[in-house]
């Protein structure tokens, strides 16, 4: 793609110039702007690409992994029909706040030179619901990409007042008339410091405006319960979301109706100003308790859309809701916005498995056949499935097995047939199970695969890895203790908890460089395994204290745990995965049925790389795709 510069509205501040992680520089604005009161007209530069298609961005669950963000991609121009990427695996992780993504938004710049994702800093897998609304994060976490592959450097970014209990369901608007993203989210406010008194409003939507998603105004109540006559106020309202279309705005919101409505549900309302709030009057209220008369459970997490024209559905617009206690989302259609919407369940839809709240964009041909050609030279074709096919030897109960993309497949644990492609134990104690998978492609053809796997009762705790960013060399998290290996481990509620007092666990040899001398090494991305025998490893990137990541023969550090003693670890070496791109976010996996290691990681082109290794301890090689 040609370099261009975009212009964006004048505001009085010079550009600044940088080179990022993306193909070309970016033009950022050298100091914050205060927006709020700007009345200067500015249309977008570019107008929206006609769509032909769809991108799909979500989480999954409350579990580590399932608070990770996985895309989808829309089979066709069908909002209701979808194809998983990367293999349904997560393509963006949080190393920053909570660590934990959830509620994701994307939506393309208006100038369309770029992508924005925002997330939720919130992780329920690691510190539980208790307090999630009165000490949770004040954090927007915040990706670019210019091509929907290729994803910049996450950004930590504190958006909220110091009153507000948590930053909840992140989205943004653009609003022409200032040239600027109006940015929305849920928080309850509080009249105290330690947060214990509410300030009696329940949940509401917060607002600030920004032109870069890097600095933001002061955030302001734009919307809650108060304003809906007839709802909770109590109770407060949550997860926002508008959608444009022929000049209105339609906003819908999660509330609580005093009655008629059996359970929380959604409202919509519409206005021909996006900024003005709730008490002025001008939101009206088009429809209310939509998931129930559409025949849907209790639900959240709205996101709402037009369809793309010729969407092959049939239908206009679309709202999708989470049914966060059952299947995930669920998609609404109509053909109408006029008076009470008549929301049609449709019967049929595939959706990815287990969505939960995301956000939906419209994309063109040509960026379609470009993420699809990306990730289809990323995924298993023909042998390659037999050795990418992976059962790990140690398992949680209730985990879903794996099924490559354009197959289908069965399982039999001991004999007996699985629903579902899940395996449980229900017993008190783990149990070693013989698993055997066959696949088979549309055109008949199979492949049959068998693993030795080891199902944790349901009580199993739950251990996880991670590196943390140093705050600076004279913090207790400076970079020597911050660029270790940190462990956490659940309790008997689920909650995480941080060993060692959060302080590293597993620190990397330095390299010896004279005498007395030794040059520092640390790791980032570390992922947790289990050896042959059973024995728990930890495979990471190799960095030094700038977090530069080490030359590609030295560039993966292995550590394993003493076989009866799993608290004691050693570090085995580093590992040359001859990988002349660079190696980030390595994993590895125990193939009890090759008797090999299958060990993956994206490159310094976001490309996904594997290959086997026979034994970790000695780098034995097959290079099979590198």
């Amino acid at each position: 793609m040609t370099a261009r510069r975009i212009d964006r509205p004048a505001i009085g501040r010079r550009w600044l110039k940088f080179t990022s992680g993306f193909a070309r520089p970016l033009l950022l604005l050298a100091a914050a702007v205060a927006l709020s009161g700007a009345t200067s007209a500015a249309e977008p530069v570019a107008p929206a690409p006609a769509g032909a298609a769809y991108l799909f961005v979500y989480f999954t669950e409350n579990t580590i992994d399932g608070e990770k963000l996985r895309f989808a991609i829309s089979d066709g121009n069908n909002a209701l029909q979808w194809k998983t990427l990367n293999d349904g695996r997560p393509m963006l992780q949080s190393n920053e706040g909570t660590r934990g993504l959830r509620d994701p938004f994307i939506m393309r710049s208006a100038e369309g030179d770029r992508f924005f994702l925002l997330a939720t800093d919130l992780s329920a897998a690691r510190t539980g619901w208790g307090d999630a609304t009165r000490h949770g994060s004040q954090y927007l976490e915040i990706w670019e990409s210019t091509d929907l592959i290729h994803w910049g450097k996450q950004r930590h970014v504190r958006v909220n007042l110091p009153a507000a209990g948590m930053t909840w369901a992140p989205e943004a608007t653009y609003d022409p008339t200032i040239g600027a993203y109006v940015v929305y989210w849920t928080s309850t406010l509080y009249k105290d410091a330690a947060h214990m008194v509410e300030d009696g409003e329940g949940p509401q939507i917060l607002t600030a405006t920004t032109r870069d998603f890097r600095t933001f105004t002061t955030p302001t109540p734009w919307f809650k319960a108060a304003d809906v006559p007839g709802a909770v106020r109590a109770k407060g309202m949550i997860d926002a979301t508008v959608m444009k279309d022929r000049g209105l705005y339609y906003r819908f919101t999660k509330i609580s109706d005093a009655r008629a409505c059996a359970s929380s549900d959604i409202l919509a309302q519409v206005s021909p100003s996006l900024r003005t709030d709730g008490a002025s009057g001008q939101w009206k209220i088009l429809d209310r308790c939509i998931g129930r008369r559409a025949g849907t459970p209790e639900v959240e997490g709205p996101t709402a859309f037009v369809a793309n024209p010729g969407d092959t559905s049939g239908f206009k617009y679309f709202l999708w809701v989470d049914d966060y206690g059952g299947a995930g989302y669920i998609p609404l259609a109509t053909n109408a916005l006029d008076g009470k919407i008549a929301w049609t369940y449709p019967r049929d839809f595939h959706l990815p498995p287990s969505p939960r709240h995301g956000t939906v964009l419209s994309i063109t041909a040509a960026e379609r056949e470009r993420i699809e050609a990306h990730w289809r030279s990323t995924t298993p074709e023909g042998a390659d499935v037999t050795a990418r096919w992976v059962v790990p030897p140690v398992l949680a109960s209730g985990t879903q097995l794996p099924v490559p993309v354009g197959f289908a497949a069965t399982w039999r644990a001991d004999g007996q047939a699985l629903r579902d492609d899940v395996l449980t134990n229900r017993d008190a104690a783990a149990r070693v199970v013989r698993l055997e998978g066959r696949l088979t492609r549309a055109d008949g053809t199979t492949l049959t695969k068998s693993f030795t796997v080891r199902v944790l009762s349901s009580g199993a705790r739950q251990l996880e890895a991670y590196a943390r960013t140093p705050t600076g060399a004279h913090d207790a998290n400076q970079p020597t203790v911050a660029r270790s290996v940190h462990l956490t481990l659940s309790g008997a509620d689920g909650r995480m908890t941080p060993l060692n007092d959060d302080y590293g666990v597993l620190f990397a040899k330095g390299d010896y460089t004279g005498v007395d001398r030794v040059a520092l090494r640390g790791v980032a991305d570390p992922s947790l395994f289990h050896f042959a025998d059973g024995a728990l490893g930890v495979i990471a990137t190799r960095i030094d204290m700038a977090g530069k990541p080490d030359p590609a023969e030295t560039a993966t550090v292995i550590f394993r745990s003493d076989i009866a003693r799993a608290g004691d670890f050693e570090e085995l070496g580093t590992l040359d995965l001859r990988s002349a791109d660079g190696v980030a976010q390595p994993h590895a996996i125990w193939d009890s049925a090759a008797r090999r290691y299958l060990v993956s990681w994206t490159d310094g082109n976001a490309q996904q790389r594997w290959t086997t290794v026979a034994n970790l301890a000695r780098t034995e090689w097959q290079v099979l795709s590198v």
